[in-house]
């Protein structure tokens, strides 16, 4: 079966993605759930012990992605050395990307193979004319780095708690620069995680991850519904500026004015008189 990639070419994704609220914290306990519950969560043919770190490593990516929600990209990109615990918080380094020159990509011309990039205000693709406005803007990419920090009692620190004891319980060559999320090779009947590749797992391999369990969602779905979430709670746009890492208050506005969470439509909906 032919997977559609992006959101806007996926009719299930994308009636989702437009539909408020169908994204929320139950939904992401769903998908643990399922990765526990499931009797062969990768082969029957693989060992029982790399089913056990499958599941592990796939909980925590979940679980990572709900609670920074990060573009994918970031997530991937952690290594071990990014990863510190204390007594009552976990701290996760990470790289990001910070855009120069702005622009959109069309997710239908990209999956034809195209690379169209229109304006960053562009609201219709200047080729196939596909509604872009709700689009994320890109960019040329600057690294740099931004560690955040969540408390222990966060319900779904715990998974990534278990998978970084599984995975210290590893005897790897250099631990601290191994890539916390490592992609998994597999030859023949057996494999291998990937801890020191050339790059990480790739997002279309985080995106198949999220697929098997639920075909109508895809990672960037953390970064879309936990912003709704926490408009919802009352965080203002250039709160979640500052918490998810955008260059500007830019996103988190045309979120709010689409999700009707803008501070205005919070206080009048709020207004019983």
């Amino acid at each position: 079966m032919v997977q559609n990639r992006g959101w806007l070419t996926n009719p299930e994704r994308r009636e989702r993605k437009n539909r408020s609220l169908s994204f929320t914290e139950k939904d992401v306990k769903d998908l643990i759930t399922k990765i526990e519950a499931a009797p062969n969560y990768i082969s029957e043919t693989l060992s029982g012990e790399v089913d056990r770190l499958f599941r592990l490593r796939d909980k925590a990516i979940i679980s990572t992605g709900w609670i920074w929600f990060k573009r994918a990209g970031e997530i991937l990109g952690v290594k071990r050395k990014d990863v510190v615990l204390t007594d009552t918080e976990i701290l996760v380094t990470f790289h990001i990307q910070k855009k120069s020159k702005r622009f959109k990509i069309c997710p239908v011309c990209e999956a034809k193979g195209k690379t169209t990039r229109s304006g960053y205000r562009a609201k219709f693709c200047r080729e196939c004319k596909t509604d872009i406005q709700y689009e994320e803007v890109q960019g040329e990419k600057q690294d740099f780095i931004k560690t955040k920090r969540k408390t222990l009692r966060n319900y779904f620190v715990k998974y990534i708690l278990e998978w970084l004891e599984a995975f210290d319980s590893m005897e790897l060559m250099d631990p601290e620069e191994a890539w916390f999320f490592p992609s998994f090779q597999v030859v023949f009947n057996s494999g291998f995680f990937k801890f020191y590749s050339e790059k990480p797992m790739t997002v279309q391999n985080l995106d198949a991850i999220l697929q098997k369990l639920d075909f109508t969602i895809t990672s960037s779905f953390f970064r879309y519904f936990q912003t709704e979430r926490y408009l919802s709670l009352g965080y203002l746009p250039h709160e979640l500026k500052e918490i998810g890492d955008w260059s500007s208050s830019k996103m988190p506005e045309i979120y709010a004015e689409r999700m009707g969470l803008t501070p205005t439509l919070r206080k009048w909906s709020e207004d019983v008189r």
